[in-house]
């Protein structure tokens, strides 16, 4: 689905442009060159932070409707074909029919990419100056869209909060009537709950608490899994004495909630009616809770933590804690959006992007990518497809260039290691790929024709031994792409 005023401009490409041409100009060294593109953020940079708009590389590229796995594909392609000419991209659904590389040494380099993100906020490669007026006045400007955005954001997430937590009693009374109905062997699931206005991905996490509820004692929805045991028949006539023994809470060892226990001083009459208890009593947590914060809020004090009594906290956790069943994370809050608040979300964000990139006293930010907090390896995706998953791979490099288990990446998300190995000189294709590029712009065709592909289907080159010649001359000379275009123009051949 396309979001009216969703900001899909790249905002600070110019500054990937500039990188490039000022590396040109001063002759960066090409291996210093590539490493930067690939893992300028893994880099001691020191003050000077111009190097991480050397990312540019990788996160300039197509965006294929933010599928990730489209996203990486073509960043192994660029990587793959751009530095070394090999078509790694092939091993995306079945091994390489032609060159040594197989579907592992794809899901190594995907892990890679899987392991790494784009921040939403662009580090600034030069601070801004608050002696200049126009910082100055864009600093003003930029908070005070800012400030619109959050209280957008904000009230956006209050109302949609209070609104899934006004409808626990909703999602218990779906999950017992889903499991009730065959356990959806005749539903389709997204259906069933989509029909009851319900997420289903919070369903999900519901069920899991309920499953694990139903083999341990769990002190908050102990008595729903109890009375949703029940058959429908016998309900009237075993309520009362469930009823008995929870608001009693006499069992040291099950000790209930009291706030729970405090449910069944009169027996419910169907699990409906048990749905509307809970889901009463967690209306009353969540305006508590809204309470206690907006008043922390009012007197500028830092917001609470926890609520005072361990009874009101114990239910505070189940609609807020990391992992709980009606925790509404960022992407929660994403996905519950409406179109029509995320079309006024997203012109907010243009309004502040076009403030950061149009106004001539906003400094320049690099479109960077960083490690992920905890990287992770890729399965096999089984024909490519993302569906039907294999053996998991370890993070390394390809298998022909020296990739192997036992140097698996370990280096956060094996980035930095990867542009290494690229840009080692005992990598046979990185200077041959590179001087082959250089020979073609000066005299129309390359020594190899197919400058983007040295594998088998690929044209030999057509003066090997020069090729040879060409990139032991570039790294003998500090890979300067300089010293090449001269030693070409200053040729015979030329």
């Amino acid at each position: 689905t396309t979001i009216r005023n969703r900001d899909n401009r790249y905002h600070y490409a110019y500054t990937y442009r500039d990188y490039v041409i000022r590396a040109f100009n001063e002759d960066k060294p090409y291996d210093q060159f590539l490493i930067e593109q690939i893992a300028a953020d893994r880099l001691e940079l020191g003050k000077d932070q111009s190097a991480l708009a050397a990312l540019g590389f990788l996160t300039l590229g197509n965006r294929f409707n933010n599928d990730a796995n489209q996203v990486i594909d073509d960043r192994i392609d660029v990587i793959g074909r751009g530095t070394m000419g090999l078509t790694i991209t092939c091993g995306r659904c079945h091994d390489h029919k032609f060159d040594p590389i197989t579907m592992k040494d794809y899901y190594a380099l995907h892990g890679v990419f899987s392991s790494s993100e784009e921040p939403e906020e662009k580090p600034l490669l030069r601070a801004g100056d608050d002696s200049s007026a126009l910082y100055r006045e864009f600093k003003a400007a930029l908070a005070k869209r800012e400030a619109e955005l959050g209280t957008a954001r904000r009230t956006n997430t209050l109302a949609i909060t209070a609104r899934q937590h006004g409808m626990v009693g909703d999602y218990l009374l779906a999950t017992h009537e889903y499991t009730h109905a065959g356990g959806g062997k005749k539903l389709n699931r997204t259906s069933f709950f989509r029909a009851r206005d319900l997420d289903t991905t919070l369903v999900g996490v519901l069920e899991r608490r309920l499953k694990a509820a139903a083999k341990k004692h769990d002190s908050i929805f102990a008595p729903w899994v109890a009375f949703g045991a029940v058959p429908v028949k016998a309900f009237a006539k075993q309520s009362g004495g469930l009823a008995k023994k929870f608001a009693a809470n006499t069992d040291a060892k099950k000790k209930l909630n009291p706030l729970v226990a405090g449910l069944f001083k009169t027996a419910p009459k169907s699990m409906k009616e048990l749905a509307d208890r809970y889901g009463k009593l967690f209306v009353g947590i969540g305006k508590q809770w809204r309470t206690v914060t907006a008043a922390a809020r009012k007197a500028r004090k830092p917001e609470p933590t926890k609520l005072a009594s361990a009874d009101t906290e114990a239910l505070r956790q189940v609609l807020y804690a990391d992992g709980a069943p009606f925790a509404l994370d960022d992407r929660a809050i994403r996905r519950l959006t409406s179109q029509r608040t995320d079309a006024r979300l997203n012109l907010l964000i243009r309004r502040v992007n076009d403030l950061k990139v149009t106004h001539p006293g906003a400094p320049p930010r690099a479109m960077v990518m960083v490690d992920r907090a905890k990287p992770r390896n890729s399965p096999i995706f089984l024909r490519g497809n993302p569906g039907s998953r294999g053996a998991v791979v370890k993070r390394q490099f390809l298998e022909i260039l020296g990739g192997s288990d036992e140097r698996a990446f370990s280096d956060g998300s094996g980035r930095l290691e990867m542009a290494l190995a690229i840009a080692s000189r005992d990598n046979p294709l990185t200077a041959r790929v590179m001087v082959n590029r250089i020979w073609l712009h000066h005299f129309g065709q390359g020594i190899v024709t197919t400058p983007s592909d040295f594998g088998l289907v690929g044209e030999p080159p057509s003066h090997p031994l020069l090729l040879d010649w060409l990139a032991g001359e570039f790294m003998a000379n500090k890979w300067s792409m300089k010293h090449i275009h001269r030693l070409i123009l200053l040729s015979s051949t030329w």
